[in-house]
């Protein structure tokens, strides 16, 4: 069974896909974010994951795959479906991966400034992370750790 993520809405109104990128050194999980452009059209120069929109007639695998290749030139290989976060305007399908302590090497970051990982302690210190970010991650951090 999949768990789902807290759900704030039953209300689906927009679909998207969210792929989080991780990698675990002994006890420390840490998470691949990008920073958006300063001058990205919604959330500027904010911390968030991977993913966008997903398109009419696809399901949040396709999507998944599509956005991924656009914004890291990655392909997903041994991806697992975290479950559903419901927001009140969107419904978010969150996809994750373990990938290897090389990764930022073998990634182009092509939407965004940057890439980076980060510790579940750096992700709360850190100002340009959305509270609604920080809100839900001890639910995934909790659920990598269950595995």
């Amino acid at each position: 069974m999949t768990p789902n993520f807290p759900s704030t809405t039953r209300d689906k109104k927009v679909s998207f896909v969210a792929f989080i990128p991780y990698k675990i050194k002994g006890l420390t999980i840490s998470i691949f974010l990008q920073k958006r452009t300063s001058d990205a059209p919604t959330f500027p120069g904010i911390f968030l994951t991977f993913g966008g929109q997903i398109e009419p007639g696809e399901d949040s695998k396709i999507a998944l795959m599509r956005e991924i290749k656009e914004e890291l030139n990655y392909k997903p290989i041994h991806e697992k479906y975290f479950g559903i976060l419901k927001n009140p305007d969107n419904t978010e399908h969150i996809y994750a991966e373990r990938v290897e302590d090389d990764f930022e090497s073998t990634v182009r970051v092509m939407e965004g400034e940057y890439g980076k990982f980060f510790t579940e302690q750096e992700i709360y210190a850190e100002p340009n992370v959305p509270k609604r970010m920080k809100d839900v991650l001890p639910r995934f951090f909790d659920m990598i750790r269950s595995l």
